[in-house]
């Protein structure tokens, strides 16, 4: 059995969790930067399969560059997810807040009940 798959999943499933809380709680920096990992990597995703190398980059036992637009939603969504959770680790573990970085939008028009720091 493969994990890599599963890691995957696991890791899309904990972002869309995320996010909902995120909306529950009003945090819009966070949906914000949610919405543009997972639009950016679902971009480069639908760019790299038209590049020569696309055939190479293997989903499953699928090419990416036989993938349908909804399969390159899917990966890009998985792929971003798989960033954000990786992103999540680093800041975790980083207790110097040497990987700090702004945040995306300005403090002062983030509304809601709660603001979390991202």
């Amino acid at each position: 059995m493969e994990f890599m798959p599963l890691l995957v999943i696991l890791a899309t499933v904990k972002k869309l969790i995320d996010f909902v809380r995120y909306a529950k709680a009003g945090d819009a920096n966070a949906i914000v930067t949610q919405l543009v990992a997972w639009a950016a990597a679902f971009g480069l995703v639908a760019l790299a399969a038209h590049t020569p190398w696309a055939a190479s980059l293997v989903f499953g036992e699928v090419p990416l560059s036989k993938l349908g637009i909804a399969a390159q939603i899917l990966v890009g969504v998985a792929v971003g997810s798989a960033a954000s959770l990786t992103n999540d680790v680093i800041k975790a573990a980083d207790n110097t807040q040497t990987a700090a970085v702004p945040r995306l939008l300005d403090p002062a028009r983030t509304t809601g009940p709660a603001r979390v720091s991202r």
